[in-house]
C-alpha cells in the first residue's frame, strides 16, 4: 500500500501538489484514501447508487443519517450528474473517492478545470475530498495522527477509528 501511494503521488506530482497548495491536505493522505476506497479507481462498485442510498435511508438502523444522501442521489439524477443506473458502493457511494451523494453535492469541485465537478474523474474526486476536509476545519501543515485536530476532521470522511488510523499510518509512511 505504502509503495503504491508513493507511486501514485510521484506519477502525478502536479495534481497532488496543486491540491495540497489549494486545500492544505497532503497528497499522500488523499492517495491513501483513494487506494483504500477504490484501489485507485480500479473498483468503483457494482450497486446502483440510488438503490443503495434509498435502501439505507428506508430501513438501516442509522437511516436518518442516510436520508439526506438518498435525496441528494435523486437530485443528482435530476441534474444529469448520474443516471438511475449509475453504479457505486452498496451504501450509495460514488466515484473515485466513494462520496455519499449529499457530500458530493456539498463539497464536489472541478479539480481538472473542465467546468464540471465529476466524481468519476480522479482529479475532481481528489480535489473534492481535500475540499471536504478543508471546509470541516483541516489545518494545513499540522499533524494528523490520532489525537490531533486534523485526525478529528478526518472523521467527517469516515467515523471508524480503525479505518482512520490505517489511513494515517500509511499516509505518514508514504510521505
Amino acid at each position: 500500500m505504502i509503495k503504491r501511494v508513493r507511486s501514485k503521488v510521484a506519477k502525478n506530482p502536479n495534481t497532488f501538489s496543486s491540491i495540497e497548495r489549494r486545500y492544505g491536505v497532503p497528497g499522500s493522505l488523499l492517495a491513501t484514501i483513494w487506494g483504500l476506497e477504490t484501489s485507485w479507481g480500479g473498483y468503483l462498485g457494482k450497486t446502483k447508487i440510488v438503490d443503495g442510498a434509498v435502501t439505507l435511508a428506508s430501513y438501516c438502523r442509522r437511516h436518518p443519517r442516510f436520508e439526506p444522501h438518498a435525496v441528494a442521489a435523486l437530485k443528482m439524477v435530476d441534474k444529469g450528474l448520474i443516471t438511475p443506473g449509475t453504479q457505486g458502493g452498496p451504501s450509495g457511494e460514488l466515484g473515485h473517492m466513494q462520496f455519499l451523494a449529499g457530500n458530493w453535492l456539498r463539497y464536489g469541485v472541478d479539480g481538472n478545470g473542465d467546468g464540471r465537478a465529476d466524481p468519476y474523474n480522479a482529479v475532481d474526486a481528489l480535489a473534492s475530498a481535500a475540499n471536504m476536509l478543508a471546509k470541516n476545519g483541516w489545518k494545513a501543515g499540522q499533524p494528523y495522527g490520532d489525537g490531533t485536530r486534523n485526525f478529528e476532521v478526518l472523521k467527517v470522511w469516515n467515523d471508524s477509528g480503525n479505518y482512520l488510523r490505517a489511513i494515517v499510518y500509511a499516509a505518514a509512511r508514504a510521505q
